[in-house]
């Protein structure tokens, strides 16, 4: 379901619309969805290994279930309730989570490189491998997550740290977790992009 997708956009150009769909506990391993417009969704308990969701608009969706190595690049989970899913191996970059829910959730492995996660919830979330280089973490709780210190939060192949907001920073994290902190200017800043330059706060002020 979906068609035309294009990765380097991430865009879908013939996207089919399943708002509200209820699914629960269905069998969509490797379903080929990018694009679909998927709001609001009953997804809790489906089997969504390795689903093609790239662009997918999954805003407000329940998506409590399995999705090791799902494809969620470009996708909106705005709000999106993932709690205790399993996210092991997703690929989830530039993916925009803003207030998603994730707490408990298994992100061993995750790719979230450059997603938007303003205030997403990762309260108890098990973190070892997952990939934050270049995401906005700007009042995001990682309050009590998992394996922190094994996270990266640098992204070798852009060299761009995970950042935020210096007014909003993250919930939770350790001291010696290195990111970016970066002043807000309401005249030329929109807060889900990262700012060119990133001008770090005065630390005399």
């Amino acid at each position: 379901m979906g068609g035309g997708w294009d990765a380097e956009k991430l865009t879908c150009e013939t996207p089919t619309y399943l708002r509200g769909v209820e699914l629960q506990k269905a069998d969509l391993t490797g379903a080929r969805l990018q694009g679909a417009g998927l709001w609001e969704a009953q997804l809790q308990g489906a089997d969504l290994r390795y689903a093609q969701l790239q662009g997918a608009k999954l805003i407000l969706a329940q998506l409590q279930g399995d999705l090791m190595g799902a494809q969620l690049q470009g996708a909106e989970l705005y709000g999106a309730e993932l709690q205790g899913a399993f996210l092991m191996g997703a690929q989830l970059r530039g993916a925009d989570l803003s207030s998603a829910q994730l707490k408990g959730a298994e992100l061993y492995g995750a790719e979230l490189q450059g997603a938007d996660l303003r205030g997403a919830q990762l309260k108890g979330a098990y973190l070892r491998g997952a990939q934050f280089g270049g995401a906005n973490l700007s009042r995001a709780n990682f309050t009590d997550a998992e394996y922190l210190d094994r996270a990266h939060f640098h992204d070798p192949d852009t060299s761009l740290f995970a950042w935020a907001w210096a007014d909003k920073p993250p919930i939770g994290l350790p001291e010696g977790v290195e990111i970016e902190l970066c002043v807000y200017d309401g005249i030329i800043h929109r807060r889900s992009k990262r700012p060119t330059p990133c001008i770090p706060p005065d630390p005399a002020k």
